[in-house]
């Protein structure tokens, strides 16, 4: 009789998502997932999870809520605060025992100080990209899990931009990205940090270019955005090819607020410009 990790083996990963799929309630595919460790990396495939709560909307909830910081007259002296976007059912569940203040960081710049040192930077798939404002260290977190992991140094050069990037397969896994600008040009350079090596490497390089209009990045078809200054143009990484380009934007938008969103799922949707009066479609 072959052993039951053979048997696992055999069905795949595509099979045991369909058998998954059929689970009724999120604490179902929990104790199915805990079994071993092939039914753990499928259930936590960010694919999967998606496809799950689409089945299942009314237990598993998409949008937990919103992170607020309270107004303060003290720059660092709020800490953030989860505004759930539900206050009953699979929402309350989900973020009871979280920890949304981020008391479970370290507080190494200022260790007596009120509220939290950290500042979130960008947030994708439950996970925060955070920097101390007091030491300037970068880390990523899971609120909910209170994990965290510290970012080593990034190299020469101040940081203009930041982008959180999650991982289609590992819910665990992510990437980090960061843009900055060399002292004394005009130069913008982009740096990507891999989980599972946790290094900086430089994956790109843009000369004569003004700088960012603002630090967070928009996330459309496996590629980050920043608006540039002026209004003209924004800045593309795409993360499957770390190529680096500008764009040029049509000239109604250059004075206009907006966000860059894709119609459609998994890349295969189109690049759409949605802003406070409109959503346009850009090709």
């Amino acid at each position: 009789m072959a052993p039951p990790a053979a048997t696992v083996a055999v069905l795949g990963d595509d099979i045991l998502q369909e058998v998954f799929i059929l689970l009724p309630t999120p604490a179902d595919l929990l104790r199915a997932a805990l079994a071993c460790q092939p039914f753990l990396r499928v259930a936590r495939s960010a694919a999967f999870l998606r496809r799950f709560r689409r089945r299942h909307p009314s237990t598993c909830p998409v949008v937990l809520g919103c992170l607020l910081y309270r107004p303060s007259k003290r720059r660092g002296a709020s800490a953030p605060y989860l505004l759930p976007a539900d206050l009953l059912g699979a929402t309350r569940r989900t973020i009871e025992g979280g920890d949304f203040a981020l008391s479970f960081l370290p507080r190494r710049g200022r260790p007596d100080g009120p509220g939290t040192p950290w500042r979130i930077l960008d947030c994708r798939n439950g996970s925060l990209l955070l920097r101390d404002g007091a030491s300037g260290e970068l880390a990523v977190a899971d609120p909910l899990t209170r994990r965290w992991v510290s970012l080593p140094a990034l190299p020469g050069g101040r940081r203009v931009g930041y982008a959180l990037v999650p991982d289609d397969g590992d819910s665990s896994a992510f990437k980090a990205v960061c843009i900055s600008r060399r002292a004394g040009t005009t130069e913008l350079r982009a740096f990507l940090l891999s989980s599972a090596e946790l290094r900086w490497a430089d994956v790109g390089t843009l000369a004569q270019q003004p700088n960012l209009a603002g630090s967070r990045a928009m996330q459309a078809k496996r590629s980050l955005y920043w608006k540039l200054m002026g209004g003209g143009h924004m800045v593309a990484l795409n993360t499957a090819t770390m190529e680096l380009t500008v764009l040029a934007l049509p000239p109604f938008l250059r004075e206009q607020t907006f966000d860059v969103i894709e119609k459609g799922e998994d890349g295969a949707g189109k690049l759409c410009v949605l802003t406070s009066h409109n959503a346009w479609i850009m090709h």
